[in-house]
């Protein structure tokens, strides 16, 4: 798992980047999973391994103040902590590829009315889903 490749560039494989997750010391620790489309949202970041083995990086907050940022967060463009909370389907938290990623239901409605582009994302996953299941059908 662990590297010492200098390198900062996510790796591309099939539509899937590989990003590193850097220790203290300066190496590679472990590598998270997004897909081509989330990189915007993370190649700007020096992210690391977290507690419970999530990626996160530090960002600024409005009033200058420290936050950790989780990369399942940024990959949804939500804010560094609050509701709702993310999960993954496949319980591997440095696989944050957007079809993996979960909302929880907890604080779901007051996150949505905050927030319309998450509403939209959930909207066009679940158009995406019927297109498969009518596809499937076939």
């Amino acid at each position: 798992m662990a590297s010492s490749t200098p390198s900062q560039t996510p790796r591309l494989k099939d539509g899937i980047a590989h990003v590193p997750l850097w220790g203290a010391d300066g190496r590679v620790r472990a590598w998270a999973l997004v897909d081509e489309s989330s990189l915007p949202a993370v190649v700007t970041h020096r992210w690391r391994l977290g507690t419970g083995s999530n990626a996160i990086t530090n960002v600024r907050g409005p009033s200058g103040e420290v936050r950790v940022l989780s990369m399942q967060r940024a990959v949804l463009g939500l804010p560094p902590s609050g509701t709702p909370k993310v999960g993954h389907r496949n319980s591997n938290p440095l696989d944050n590829r957007r079809s993996n990623l979960v909302l929880s239901k907890a604080g779901l409605a007051r996150a949505l009315e905050a927030a319309p582009e998450i509403r939209d994302l959930l909207l066009s996953r679940e158009v995406e889903r019927a297109m498969m299941s009518s596809e499937a059908a076939r």
